[in-house]
């Protein structure tokens, strides 16, 4: 349970971040006829203290808000009753890219308080990588639902969105969720979902790495054509280019690499080497190729002995000279955040593939936009504005059950002391 100064720093927080989102700039579409809500942002901010506090579905969202003290409701404008069915059908009704606007608020309002800032690298990088989520109900008319057949025929649909990670910023910020249209794949909307993040986010990186599925001449000259560089994952599904790679960087002994030491992870000793060359510059007129690197990971099992090695290959459009081996080595590693910060965030913790709150892919489109909205409040929260290292390093669960507790317990007294948080200047 937090205590009476952990419950009022947590509820402090969100009182002061929330409004700067903008939830009253939200169109709301539904008829005039009827309403039994006067506005639907009460219902948009429930479902986001509800992500921050670890709901993991709309009926523990209306569960959560009957736990909520008195004081708390009244300081975040929240009705006394809000069913999970309402909650469902306001999310339904609300426009994608207006959630949208609303992640890239939570962006620029950590940008403003310099919480985006580099940490351990020279300039700002930021890792996009796509995601797949399925679901059992579609709407056949629904452009960004692709539909699928399993084995046994039977027929489900994926919502796949790209997602956009500041790797280089402490929290590993998200910067935004970019929709994949059913009839293309990651390739053929990189473009759209790269200009997009330029229109606002575009100031805070120098460098965008993806994983080989945007390894595409087409997309590295539109990278260079916004004056920013790329570092593109090279795989042998694309053998042109990794013959070329493994020719230049294969045969290249440990003596010859640059040793980025050894850790020891789940009982497995993990040793790295390091290997850079600009031999592949202005390789078959891939547009700015200027280096080509080798990151060998070797792995050896402390129980069975057993050793695996395994070698990654990429291209960049940066020379060998534009960071140390070890900044090399840190892109290459933080270019994997995407995964094990976002992405593994939401789905160990936030359960969004076997939760996703509706299930219809426009409703579960709406819900992940805010679902990350909550994870960049939740990172900020515990990356950057707490003073300790050991308090940066709490774990998420907690984090998110003495956010519970700090909106189920906080009463009056505690928010009125040492002066009184101000309500919500929005509805």
């Amino acid at each position: 349970m937090a205590t009476p100064r952990v419950t009022r720093r947590l509820v402090g927080v969100l009182r002061k971040r929330i409004p700067k989102l903008g939830l009253g700039a939200l169109t709301d579409t539904r008829d005039h006829r009827g309403r039994r809500h006067a506005s639907i942002v009460p219902a948009v901010r429930l479902m986001l203290l509800g992500m921050v506090a670890g709901c993991k579905g709309l009926s523990e969202v209306e569960n959560f808000l009957d736990d909520m003290s008195a004081a708390t409701r009244r300081l975040f404008g929240l009705p006394q009753k809000l069913s999970d069915t309402t909650c469902r059908d306001m999310l339904l009704r609300l426009e994608l890219d207006e959630l949208r606007a609303v992640l890239h608020r939570s962006v620029a309002m950590m940008d403003k308080a310099k919480a985006l800032a580099p940490d351990g690298l020279p300039f700002g990088v930021v890792s996009m990588d796509g995601r797949s989520t399925a679901t059992n109900l579609w709407d056949q008319n629904d452009p960004l639902a692709q539909l699928h057949h399993s084995a046994n025929g039977s027929a489900y649909s994926l919502v796949r969105t790209i997602t956009s990670c500041l790797v280089s910023s402490p929290a590993r910020t998200c910067l935004d969720m970019h929709p994949i249209p059913a009839s293309t794949n990651e390739n053929g909307v990189f473009a759209e979902a790269f200009t997009a993040l330029l229109s606002t986010a575009g100031h805070l990186f120098r460098l965008v790495t993806y994983d080989s599925g945007a390894n595409a001449a087409a997309n590295a000259a539109l990278v260079l054509a916004h004056a920013k560089h790329y570092l593109f994952r090279v795989k042998a599904e694309q053998p042109t280019i990794f013959d070329e790679c493994k020719r230049c960087l294969g045969r290249l002994t440990v003596a010859n690499g640059h040793a980025l030491g050894t850790e020891i992870l789940g009982g497995k000793l993990y040793t790295r080497t390091l290997w850079l060359s600009s031999k592949l510059a202005g390789w078959n007129d891939y547009p700015g190729l200027k280096c080509a690197l080798r990151l060998q990971v070797t792995i050896e099992d402390k129980v069975t002995g057993d050793v695996t090695v395994e070698n990654r290959y990429s291209i960049t459009s940066l020379s060998e000279t534009a960071m140390s081996a070890r900044g090399w080595a840190t892109v290459l590693r933080r270019h994997w955040a995407v995964e094990n910060n976002c992405h593994n965030t939401w789905d160990r913790l936030m359960q969004e593939d076997k939760r996703p709150w509706v299930r219809l892919p426009r409703g579960m489109l709406r819900a992940m936009v805010l679902r990350r909205v909550a994870y960049n409040l939740l990172g900020w929260f515990r990356s950057v504005t707490q003073r300790s290292e050991q308090a940066r390093a709490t774990p998420w669960k907690r984090l998110m059950d003495l956010i519970y507790s700090a909106l189920e317990h906080a009463t009056a007294e505690i928010l009125a002391h040492p002066r009184p948080l101000e309500p919500l200047a929005c509805i």
